[in-house]
């Protein structure tokens, strides 16, 4: 086996790791699905992307400029 491959994590391992706080996760969708829509279509009414096929990159720096906007949106 390839030295590499040994230092990764089994899948057990990285399930383990998982947050799995389900009533934290439902109050962030209520906050964000209020202007991003239920299925994470956006709102151009409103403004608000979709997100359901952003990039992970251009994901998370949009969040991290909307939470220094919005204290709400933390």
């Amino acid at each position: 086996m390839p030295a590499w491959l040994a230092d990764q994590p089994t899948f057990a391992e990285t399930q383990a790791e998982l947050n799995t706080d389900l009533a934290a996760g439902e109050a962030t969708y209520a906050v964000c699905s209020s202007c991003h829509g239920l299925n994470a279509e956006g709102n151009k009414a409103l403004h608000a992307p979709g997100l359901a096929n952003m990039e992970q990159r251009v994901y998370e720096a949009s969040v991290e400029a909307l939470q220094a906007w919005c204290p709400r949106c933390s």
